[in-house]
């Protein structure tokens, strides 16, 4: 009985292991696909700034 409660209890920490890895993935995928839009969308509205201030913009 104590090897049946043994292997259940393995297998149950690796089912969760495994599940927790998968969310990790996912999170992550979400994290840089968010930070990837983010920066893409600062990137426009810093050209559009800088196009419809250019006699402002020194260089310097």
């Amino acid at each position: 009985m104590d090897t049946l409660a043994a292997n259940v209890k393995a297998i149950s920490v690796e089912t969760f292991k495994q599940q927790v890895l998968m969310w990790e993935y996912i999170i992550t995928a979400i994290i840089f696909l968010a930070s990837y839009f983010v920066l893409k969308r600062y990137k426009k509205n810093q050209l559009f700034t800088q196009s419809k201030n250019k006699k402002y913009n020194t260089g310097s």
